[in-house]
């Protein structure tokens, strides 16, 4: 998990420069405890299975669309998936820059390769 990353501490902190401000800071926080269920492009046909014999599961869905756009995008990343051209035009539209998409994706990429950006930089 990268609660490391994203310190509750510093989402006190609104510090000028940082590539999130501290309301989307904490909603990236949120998203690494938020199950890939709750985001419906990534939903497995077993999960949607489990929910007909279940019933419906909770609700995560954020009322701001703009930090709902940025909780689903963390959680696609982190389940190891790249955004789709859809899921990318929806990032950019909510005003988030391709800045705050490329350190997303650094972020929650596995230990390989993570290591190999940073053998390369």
């Amino acid at each position: 998990m990268q609660h490391s990353v994203f310190n509750r501490a510093d989402t006190a902190n609104d510090n000028v420069g940082e590539p999130f401000d501290a309301q989307e800071r904490q909603v990236l926080w949120l998203a690494d405890s938020d199950p890939a269920s709750s985001v419906p492009s990534v939903r497995a046909p077993l999960g949607r299975l489990r929910s007909f014999l279940r019933g419906p599961e909770p609700t995560y869905t954020l009322a701001n669309p703009r930090l709902e756009t940025l909780r689903q995008s963390a959680i696609i990343l982190r389940t190891g998936r790249s955004l789709t051209g859809e899921e990318l035009d929806a990032f950019d539209a909510a005003g988030f820059s391709r800045e705050q998409l490329d350190l997303l994706r650094v972020l929650y990429m596995t230990g390989d390769a993570r290591r190999a950006v940073v053998r390369a930089a």
